[in-house]
């Protein structure tokens, strides 16, 4: 039995959270607070250990920049608390939902996809990620634990992208942004660099500290990444009935962000070069433009009449087997149908762009460029909105900041051959 799994929350649906103070012995027996729940010891929403435990001891390696060890082996990282090498073994517990399931696989796809680490199905694994179902707070340990841990998920966490690859990114040794190392940090007052928060202090942290957090992001020196799966917002914290205020911001990331790729490269160098090896197309070739993780890729629907004085037929997920899926990287660096060959995908308008199928020509608007795993002309890139609608947003590498969290940029280009 896991860890997390033999303390789990929802056995635990009468017990009352408090906050207790315990000894940092990584810091000199400085004291740290803790949530406690039951018998379950905890730094916000990463499970610690048991309070009787944590309690008659003292709190170590809490901290996830304690979690590298100083020494590495060949062939990549062994702290004892990080996976070693680029592959992580998971599992589902049998009540985990199907919704649930394809939640976790594209989450493990963008993972792969950004930052090389991949997860792969337990074979014979003593070690391993156990998803399991909740009737409570969603909870994750803080980087690897041993045997069957759990990343428990309620029906609401299980059916959020945002949430499943922030749960996944505790269980890889991240913490939250605001417990990155100083150099990350944002000085706002409130941020509880150390310990836990109580449920008081979540509530006006979230208020008020997070809206001036964003305020802020204009200072590169004080700069806190709202875009990060990390961020760390407590209305994911079940029972504490907190209702927004229309000033409060939200953020439903769809994929790490930069900072999150850099925290992860710097606990698992070996996988770097595992996310640098991505299929860029080449002149001529055909392939498909999948959405990470999911059956789904760029088309468009052929029930509207494409013609040289009628372009028409908006931009859409299809599925993947669908003919209008195909695409072929044409020497003009086009984006030609595979399914009819005097097609591309165009933007139109430069005034008010809209991403459609119009008949070829060499006009700019049918130029693309495909750079890390993301598609754009000139500065508008090709993204999907919340509805997995297509839609175009001024990005460029130097301003990847300013694309609002709720936005998915990344694609993934599959060749059907080499050519």
């Amino acid at each position: 039995m896991a860890l997390a799994t033999t303390m789990a929350l929802g056995t635990q649906a009468e017990a009352q959270e408090r906050m207790e103070w315990v000894r940092d012995l990584n810091s000199g027996g400085d004291m740290v607070p803790v949530r406690v729940v039951g018998n379950t010891a905890m730094i916000d929403d990463m499970i610690l250990g048991s309070w009787q435990q944590i309690d008659t001891y003292g709190l170590a390696d809490w901290q996830p920049s304690r979690l590298k060890s100083p020494v590495a082996i060949k062939g990549g990282n062994r702290p004892a608390r990080l996976w070693h090498g680029v592959d992580v073994p998971f599992d589902f517990d049998a009540s985990y939902t199907a919704e649930g399931r394809a939640i976790v696989r594209q989450a493990m796809a963008l993972y792969q996809l950004q930052s090389g680490i991949r997860f792969t199905p337990r074979t014979k694994q003593t070690d391993y990620i156990l998803f399991t179902r909740s009737n409570h707070e969603c909870t994750s340990n803080l980087g690897k634990v041993g045997k069957a841990q759990a990343i428990s998920m309620n029906e609401s966490c299980m059916v959020s992208l945002t949430d499943t690859l922030h749960f996944m990114g505790h269980s890889l040794g991240l913490g939250h942004v605001h417990q990155r190392e100083p150099a990350h940090l944002n000085s706002i007052p409130g941020f509880p660099e150390r310990g836990s928060m109580s449920s008081s202090l979540a509530i006006g942290w979230q208020s008020h500290r997070a809206t001036l957090a964003r305020d802020q992001q204009s200072n590169p020196a004080t700069f806190y990444d709202q875009t990060s799966v990390m961020h760390y917002d407590p209305h994911w914290r079940e029972g504490l009935d907190l209702t927004p205020a229309s000033f409060t911001p939200h953020f439903h990331p769809r994929q790490l962000s930069e900072s999150d790729i850099r925290e992860l490269a710097a606990r698992y160098p070996g996988a770097v070069r595992y996310a640098k090896e991505q299929d860029i197309p080449r002149e001529r070739q055909s392939g498909r433009l999948h959405a990470p993780g999911t059956g789904q890729c760029l088309g468009y629907s052929t029930a509207e009449a494409v013609s040289v004085n009628e372009p028409a037929s908006m931009m859409q997920l299809v599925k993947c087997t669908s003919p209008t899926a195909r695409w072929q990287w044409d020497q003009h660096q086009r984006l030609q149908s595979g399914h009819q060959a005097t097609l591309c995908l165009d933007l139109g308008n430069t005034r008010t762009p809209a991403p459609r199928m119009a008949p070829c020509n060499t006009s700019n608007s049918q130029i693309w460029q495909y750079r890390n795993h993301k598609l754009y002309r000139q500065d508008l890139g090709l993204m999907r909105d919340v509805n997995d609608n297509i839609v175009v947003h001024k990005q460029t590498e130097t301003q990847i900041s300013q694309v609002p969290a709720t936005l998915a940029q990344l694609w993934q280009w599959v060749p059907d051959s080499q050519p």
